[in-house]
């Protein structure tokens, strides 16, 4: 299943959590994008399966709870 969101769908603010998570592999970071997606209105199924797709390592142990 591909996911809906793009990170052209991205403020700039997003957009710089998103390469600073990814860039890192940073477990904290990619936790603060799913809270700012979900903040911001993204599906929590479409944001896992953003997550699923760019941080295959971690968007299991992330929390998608709104």
């Amino acid at each position: 299943m591909k996911t809906t969101i793009k990170t052209t769908d991205f403020s700039e603010n997003t957009l710089q959590l998103f390469n600073q998570a990814k860039e890192k592999k940073s477990f904290l970071l990619a936790w603060d994008l799913v809270r700012l997606l979900i903040d911001n209105d993204f599906p929590p199924k479409d944001v896992k399966e953003f997550m699923k797709h760019n941080f295959k390592n971690n968007y299991k142990f992330l929390d998608y709870s709104i």
